[in-house]
């Protein structure tokens, strides 16, 4: 009889519990998938994610959705089968169309309308960062940006220190340019050139351009389209051979560009990049991770149910997301999540490839999320087929020489009225060698540039020193007769000077 009545106090208590509201809150979690066939896997996360967090507190139920064909019917499959549910977060992957790259758009724009959390799982565009337009965005890949902290390390590692950066003048362009150039500022450096190019440009004509450049590094960031054409182009104009190192990223060397690459270029790879699968079960399990310390806080309300009619914003929607950027995620099956700033993902990892000849394409080293690391087994094949590491730049032959009418190491005169200059002998007979100098005539108001005739002491030695070095120049006058002052110039931790400078400070 003791038995049994304690069997039935039990039985009550539980009772009790239930009517009390003590059940797991049931927490629904949407998806938008690329294919029917990863539904099953975005379930079975979900149970496995159940198994581990939430207990008594809550538990998750999953529903998905694909992608739709345009974007009016996403943003209506977003509200009638998601949000109409009361999501608390939406994982959205890539569209399958390797084109399509707008397609998390209205998933991003109709959820981030309400704050609903917007997870993305396998999309790279850079757009996706700026947070004034995908406010509720983050996602467990980098953008393709990121892979100028690659290319930076990749200059670090093979101590190279001139670069052009050739990039196409769109959003991804201009983010990677940025990226790139706030590195090497830190570096105090910057490229030797920066070339924009869109569709109408002509890639000869710019390409040319940095073949007149002393440095032989090119870093490209461009679509696949892009850089087919830019390849084709430098190809004609042997710029994929001997003493070139081409630096791309993933996108460069994928489909109809890998085709077009140069034998020697070496390229990045976002390991796990497209595995869409991995990813639903990473962000699953951050989304999981972060419902549990979600529902240690008070206050937290439900999410809005559907849209139609309804404007009011998730009030807890905003923390939710603060507490998803800062979660860690040490043992996913893509690696380690974190998140930055910007809700990128962080240490994300490359394998670093080497396009050889007949099309293969070598791993040699990767990037492990923090730095690069060769793999000395692999033999990198440079442009050229060389195996030894290029210099990076070429010493051009034709110098600009700089200098000032100081008597008597340069004496400046005016041309003859044939453009050439008037021969003279020293006391001893010997012919003064001249030389053409441009520079500002000091005779005519706003003194225009114009060839003069500058010989002395330097231009004598300026002479022999080209004969004995087998170099061409071609000597101006500083502009404002000066020898230049001494300016704080940002970045550098002492003065520079504007004007003539030593060698040594160039």
């Amino acid at each position: 009889m003791a038995a049994r009545g304690v069997l039935l106090l039990a039985v009550l208590h539980c009772c009790s519990v239930a009517l009390c509201g003590c059940e797991p809150r049931l927490v629904n979690v949407g998806a938008v998938l690329s294919q029917k066939r990863y539904e099953q896997v975005f379930k079975d996360a979900v149970t496995q994610a159940n198994d581990l967090y939430g207990k008594d507190k809550f538990k998750m139920n999953a529903i998905s959705v694909t992608h739709k064909p345009n974007a009016i019917q996403m943003a209506l499959s977003v509200c009638e089968d998601l949000i109409s549910n009361q999501v608390y977060a939406i994982l959205v992957s890539h569209p399958p169309q390797s084109n399509d790259h707008l397609t998390p758009t209205p998933v991003s724009y109709t959820a981030g309308f309400y704050r609903i959390p917007v997870v993305g799982l396998t999309t790279r565009m850079s757009i996706y960062s700026d947070k004034s337009i995908h406010l509720s965005f983050l996602r467990t890949v980098p953008p393709y940006s990121h892979q100028a902290q690659v290319w930076f390390d990749l200059m670090r590692e093979f101590r190279w220190n001139h670069i052009i950066l050739i990039v196409s003048d769109d959003h991804e362009g201009r983010a990677a340019q940025k990226k790139l150039e706030t590195l090497l500022e830190e570096r105090e450096t910057k490229a030797e050139k920066v070339l924009l190019f869109s569709q109408d440009t002509n890639l000869t004509a710019l390409l040319l351009e940095a073949k007149d450049l002393e440095a032989r590094v090119i870093i490209l960031s461009a679509s696949e389209d892009e850089a087919m054409a830019v390849y084709k182009a430098a190809r004609q104009l042997n710029m994929t051979g001997s003493g070139y190192v081409w630096l791309v990223g993933e996108r460069e060397m994928s489909g109809k560009a890998l085709s077009e690459a140069p034998d020697g270029l070496l390229g990045l790879q976002l390991i796990n990049g497209k595995n869409e699968s991995a990813h639903i079960t990473d962000a699953v399990a951050v989304v999981a991770q972060s419902l549990q310390e979600l529902f240690e806080k008070e206050n937290i309300t439900e999410p809005p149910r559907g849209c139609v009619g309804n404007t009011n914003i998730w009030r807890t929607g905003p923390l939710f997301k603060r507490v998803l950027m800062a979660s860690k995620y040490p043992d996913g099956l893509t690696g380690r999540i974190e998140f930055n700033d910007d809700g990128d993902r962080r240490f994300a990892t490359y394998s670093i490839l080497n396009h050889q000849k007949a099309g293969r394409v070598i791993q040699v080293g990767v990037f492990n999320g923090t730095q690069v690391v060769m793999n000395p087994q692999r033999k990198i094949i440079w442009p050229g087929g060389e195996t030894e590491k290029p210099v990076g730049y070429q010493m051009s032959t034709r110098l600009k020489i700089v200098t000032i009418h100081q008597e008597p190491f340069v004496y400046v005169k005016p041309t003859q009225s044939d453009g050439t200059c008037q021969q003279e002998h020293t006391v001893n007979g010997v012919v003064i060698k001249k030389v053409i100098c441009t520079g500002p005539n000091g005779t005519i108001p706003g003194q225009p540039i114009v060839p003069q005739c500058c010989y002395g002491f330097c231009i004598d030695l300026l002479i022999k020193l080209a004969m004995s070095m087998n170099f061409t120049y071609e000597v101006h006058l500083v502009a404002d007769g000066k020898f230049g002052t001494q300016e704080r110039v940002r970045l550098l931790p002492r003065p520079d000077r504007t004007g003539i400078r030593p060698v040594s400070d160039q």
